[in-house]
């Protein structure tokens, strides 16, 4: 028995693909944010050669200075330029969420795709797991695991991992159903196809595009959470360069005078996640159009 000729071959999925990314690229709407984004993730990438400073260098005759020659963005309350600072502070607050939804995005498709694919008892096991851990906020997951384990950088991440594996999840086990019912799953089994061989040569590409879309959108939401942990002192702890421990070490600036190092550092988180959710939303809207 042959697979009907209406299942996309993989050659022509890979053309899909290409085209896709193309689109991406030229569309207005995704190349600004895209190109913000490149830019800060290159800049904190080449920080030993962009970064002026030590991001740690304390210079007690230049406390809380304005903008000038040799300070761009001023200092901060110990003397230490900000600029700096946000440079380097750029590789821990955008490591954390692609670590996050690096191990969200394989266990949470991992854990759709045996749900899907089995059915029965696993299959509601695995859903109501889901629904138990998606009805923790994230931030509340790590706060009561930091409580446990004590903050830092690896108790945030795997906090943030468990509670970002339902979100990813959820949606992924629902276009995977869909899909495991489609004539070309049938027709692979019955030409004595494996598990695995449909796994990975027909459900996952073909579940790909929402998979996509849900960890773009789960980056920017995790870089949000892990920048609201940091601020509250449970995620990266300082001397750390970090935004969030940033935003929170200039708050008493805020009053006195010296806000910049809040507002820079805020002002970085912001840009970030609405770049990365402009681009999220665009791709979740696409992989609900098929492409």
């Amino acid at each position: 028995m042959s697979i009907p000729a209406s299942v996309p071959p993989p050659a022509l999925r890979r053309h899909w693909a290409t085209n896709l990314a193309r689109r991406s690229i030229a569309e207005p709407g995704l190349l600004l944010p895209g190109i913000v984004v490149a830019l800060i993730v290159l800049c904190c990438a080449l920080a030993p050669w962009v970064a002026p400073y030590d991001p740690n260098n304390v210079d007690l005759a230049n406390v809380n200075s304005g903008s000038s020659a040799a300070h761009l963005l001023g200092t901060d309350a110990v003397g230490r330029d900000l600029l700096s600072r946000l440079i380097y502070g750029g590789r821990t607050t955008l490591l954390v969420p692609l670590l996050v939804t690096l191990g969200a995005g394989i266990a949470g498709t991992a854990f759709a795709l045996t749900s899907a694919w089995f059915g029965g008892w696993l299959d509601y096991l695995i859903a109501r797991g889901f629904d138990i851990l998606f009805a923790f906020p994230g931030i509340l997951l790590a706060i009561l695991a930091t409580a446990v384990m004590g903050p830092g950088l690896a108790t945030m991440t795997l906090a943030l991992v468990i509670a970002y594996t339902p979100y990813v999840g959820r949606i992924v086990r629902s276009e995977a159903i869909r899909q495991r019912n489609l004539p070309y799953v049938s027709a692979a089994s019955l030409q004595g196809g494996s598990s695995a061989g449909i796994w990975t040569r027909h459900l996952l590409p073909n579940v790909a595009p929402i998979v996509n879309a849900q960890l773009t959108l789960a980056y920017a939401y995790s870089l949000l959470d892990a920048a609201a942990l940091s601020f509250l002192g449970l995620g990266i702890q300082p001397p750390t360069p970090d935004w969030g421990v940033m935003v929170s070490e200039g708050e008493p600036g805020l009053t006195s005078g010296h806000p910049q190092e809040s507002l820079y550092a805020g002002a970085l988180i912001v840009i970030v996640v609405v770049a990365v959710s402009i681009i999220g939303n665009r791709l979740a809207d696409r992989a609900e159009v098929g492409l």
